[in-house]
């Protein structure tokens, strides 16, 4: 079984808590090759319904800084926890990446977004 797999399964059944999300997530930037953007989204998604968006958005801050993949779901998510942190400039900073890299946004993926901003 590919370390990925093993990675994100157990992002969504043995993390409990922020610490053992953050031990997880420095053991997923130690692999060689990364694990894919999926897997560190699965892990993204566990630590939002905690609650805990600000440890989302160091953690993204982290992947950017090492260079590993980002997808249009993992700015979604970072849009997200822009919005629920009300750091709108950011939200629309990362909105304007996402059409700046050409991503193909399809309706619900652009209602979402948008929605997402609307509320704050």
């Amino acid at each position: 079984m590919r370390r990925s797999i093993v990675v994100a399964s157990m992002a969504e059944r043995f993390v409990h808590g922020q610490d053992n999300a953050i031990e997880l997530f420095d053991d997923m930037v130690r692999c060689r090759p990364f694990p894919s953007a999926i897997d560190f989204n699965k892990l993204m998604g566990v630590i939002v319904r905690m609650n805990r968006p600000d440890i989302v958005i160091s953690l993204y801050q982290m992947m950017e800084m090492r260079r590993i993949p980002f997808d249009i779901y993992s700015m979604s998510i970072l849009i997200k926890c822009f919005c629920t942190c009300e750091k709108l400039p950011f939200a629309l900073s990362t909105f304007g990446k996402i059409t700046k890299l050409g991503s193909s946004l399809t309706s619900s993926r652009l209602t979402l977004c948008s929605t997402d901003l609307s509320r704050r």
